[in-house]
């Protein structure tokens, strides 16, 4: 089960999805509510409903057991899941991973990214931050784009809040499933070091590594890495 972030939905995993071995397993993309199919579905936006409602399609699939696969802040809905129903999650893969704990942000630039709701201008401050400020305009214009109309400004921005505001802790000592975080060489919002000190402090025994050429969108950076990197992972 994959679970996207802030700026996806269930068909923005852009050509990574291509290079899948869908004869290894079988894939399934949620829509968190207020994004892409489910955007007029109303909710609270919090991460007790993204793991209630990840848990709810695993039951309609018939999955007793299952991976999870999460970006961003999928990955705090996945720990929130680990929290609820630990015995159903056999192995999960964080990418680019939003810590435990939250953003850590100045409030100053908190404020600032919350406009990010409804000011397409702050979504693309986001956006070159979060890849190295090295990528080309016209994609990352393609991706506020995509975002902004695949998302409601104020689901967006619930889940923004669920990133800065976190209540999930990774603590010591869970029975956890084998965990992968994954990070971006270039990530400017999340960098390695932060990932490394926030992650592994709850999962000391997670395999952790660094995405080579991608900052926070492998799945559109280095699609083919990414999508071979989390395979081998899964199989192991």
């Amino acid at each position: 089960m994959w679970l996207h972030g802030l700026f996806g939905h269930a068909q923005a995993w852009g050509p990574m999805v291509s290079c899948l071995n869908t004869a290894l397993f079988s894939h399934v993309f949620i829509d968190w509510r207020g994004y892409g199919r489910r955007k007029q579905v109303p909710g609270r936006h919090d991460l007790t409903e993204m793991a209630e409602d990840a848990l709810a399609l695993a039951d309609q699939l018939g999955w007793a057991q299952f991976a999870v696969v999460a970006h961003d802040v999928g990955a705090l809905a996945a720990l929130q899941m680990l929290s609820m129903a630990p015995q159903r999650l056999r192995r999960w893969s964080a990418i680019a991973p939003v810590p435990p704990s939250g953003l850590s942000l100045s409030a100053a630039d908190s404020a600032f990214y919350a406009n990010a709701a409804t000011q397409s201008d702050v979504r693309r401050s986001l956006l070159d931050l979060a890849t190295g400020q090295r990528l080309a305009g016209p994609w990352l214009e393609h991706m506020v784009r995509q975002s902004v109309e695949s998302a409601t400004s104020s689901a967006f921005g619930d889940y923004f809040r669920a990133c800065t505001h976190s209540t999930v802790a990774a603590q010591a000592g869970w029975a956890s499933p084998a965990l992968q975080v994954l990070a971006g060489e270039f990530d400017g919002l999340l960098p390695d070091a932060l990932l490394r000190r926030s992650w592994l402090s709850g999962h000391p025994d997670a395999q952790f590594e660094v995405l080579r050429n991608a900052g926070h969108f492998p799945m559109e950076e280095t699609p083919v890495v990414l999508a071979a990197t989390v395979e081998r992972f899964l199989c192991a």
